[in-house]
């Protein structure tokens, strides 16, 4: 009985401590941008950024992406907020976000002056 209190002592502990834990949000956020590359092959840069563990932040840089249409930058931020959702799984703290295009591909500027903006939405929780 001892050893089970300390193990779901230890579950508990664990999973407390992991809804902040900076070293998984890093391998989170490079996965997403591993992603990204694969999906979208033009793409000459990307940063992400998540503020406050809640706000994710996406710069997609590629001179395509960003000349093509409203309703494409429309898809495409809806299917970087499904990817986002399942890199960073179910159980996120994440709420809301936007992806920024920029048609300057060698800027790591995350606030573009040529930025377009688009939100990204994720479920309620």
């Amino acid at each position: 009985m001892k050893y089970f209190s300390l193990v779901l002592a230890l579950a508990a502990s664990t999973l407390l401590c992991s809804c902040h834990d900076e070293v998984s949000y890093q391998k989170n956020m490079e996965h997403l941008k591993d992603t990204m590359f694969k999906t979208y092959p033009t793409m000459a840069g990307v940063s992400v950024d998540v503020q406050n563990w809640t706000d994710l932040q996406v710069v997609v840089r590629s001179a395509q992406l960003y000349s093509s249409s409203k309703e494409n930058k429309q898809k495409v931020t809806a299917e970087i907020g499904e990817m986002a959702q399942i890199t960073f799984g179910t159980n996120n703290e994440l709420d809301k976000g936007q992806v920024i295009f920029t048609k300057d591909e060698s800027s790591t500027d995350m606030n573009p002056a040529d930025a377009e903006k688009y939100p990204i939405t994720f479920p309620k929780k």
